[in-house]
């Protein structure tokens, strides 16, 4: 007997994503809710032409609660949530694998934008009334989830589906104007959930608040260390508070020794452990730590929940390794990793002008 799925879509002002979404929809699911949240364009008028029943609300500032409006009009036994500026995949039998009791959620490859590695996220899930978004900004269904399969012994598991995101390229300070608010509403709600001081950190350094990051990704830490472990949020700010002291020139010794003690096997540690070795004039080690991210193949990265820049893997490592190679004198080398980076991403002119230099350096030996 066949799942029937109900792809639940939030939308304002998307006649430009929209149809490609549907359309991506095409022959995977069976019914299409739409909460338009005020569109002045013809996205309401492009989700019927594609047969999804609109619903019309007016935005409250409460993500959550568009959600669950369409989650609240579904009639499908799974819901799929999407986003208009999403495309789904399937490379599998998705019926097959819904149709297992036990399954509460499906796991779904998610890639948030193209120059990151895809990552498992809980797109897929049972219409049930007791399972919710919470979170005005940054919403979640994981609570719901977590405490129905632990209360009934079900679980979450991957099934055979994809979805690709394209709404962070581009210009991104119209969509963190907009989320200022948001996170700073939602964090003095909820400051236990440190994936928003995380996201606020990013949204302030966007906006050209370093000392407003800085004090946002510290809060995140707070929050991890007051449980005596680094989530995966946590682990982000701590990593983007390493790279953004780094990046000014100073040390993040304290921030790497603790990754380096409870996260150390995470790529994203090896990586601030080898800026700060740059920054102490540590080649050798600096070395040791990048020359094996060089060997992990971005293609194979699925995390459960975190998303790698895929760079680390390949431009900036090659750069960083250029950088190493070139402090102590080996030139030659040098600038065949320079160029390597270059290759990698042409559009970076610092690679270009590293490699120039290397290579000058080495004509007059």
């Amino acid at each position: 007997m066949p799942v029937l799925v109900t792809a639940a879509l939030i939308t304002r002002d998307e006649e430009q994503h929209l149809p490609d979404c549907l359309a991506s929809l095409a022959g995977v699911v069976d019914e299409i809710v739409v909460v338009d949240t005020g569109s002045l364009d013809s996205t309401p008028t492009i989700a019927r032409a594609f047969g999804a029943t609109v619903l019309e609300r007016p935005w409250q500032g409460d993500f959550a609660a568009a959600r669950n409006a369409g989650l609240d009009a579904a009639t499908g036994e799974w819901i799929l949530y999407i986003d208009a500026d999403e495309r789904l995949s399937v490379d599998g039998d998705l019926g097959a694998a819904l149709q297992d009791p036990e399954l509460v959620a499906g796991l779904v490859r998610f890639r948030a934008a193209s120059a990151f590695t895809p990552y498992l996220e809980h797109r897929m899930f049972r219409n049930r009334p007791d399972i919710r978004f919470r979170g005005a900004m940054h919403e979640t269904i994981v609570p719901d989830l977590s405490r129905v399969m632990e209360a009934e012994g079900t679980k979450a598991a991957p099934v055979p589906a994809a979805i690709e995101h394209l709404g962070y390229e581009g210009d991104q300070m119209h969509k963190h104007r907009r989320n200022l608010p948001l996170l700073e509403r939602e964090v003095a709600e909820d400051p236990a959930r440190t994936y928003l001081w995380y996201h606020l950190g990013v949204v302030r350094l966007a906006l050209d608040d370093p000392s407003g990051a800085e004090e946002a990704w510290t809060r995140a830490i707070a929050t991890s260390d007051a449980r005596d472990q680094i989530s995966n949020p946590a682990l982000l700010s701590y990593v983007e508070l390493a790279l953004h002291r780094l990046g000014g020139g100073h040390s993040a010794a304290d921030l790497v020794a603790t990754l380096a003690q409870k996260r150390r096997d995470d790529p994203l540690t090896s990586w601030v452990m080898a800026g700060q070795a740059m920054h102490e004039a540590r080649w050798h080690d600096a070395i040791a730590l990048l020359e094996p991210l060089l060997a992990i193949d971005p293609n194979r990265v699925l995390n459960q929940e975190l998303a790698y820049n895929r760079q680390i893997f390949d431009a900036r490592a090659l750069n960083a390794l250029g950088v190493c190679r070139f402090q102590l004198g080996e030139v030659d080398e040098a600038a065949r990793l320079f160029a390597r980076a270059e290759a990698s991403d042409p559009s970076n002119q610092e690679y270009r002008v590293k490699r120039e230099l290397a290579e000058a350096r080495a004509a007059r030996r």
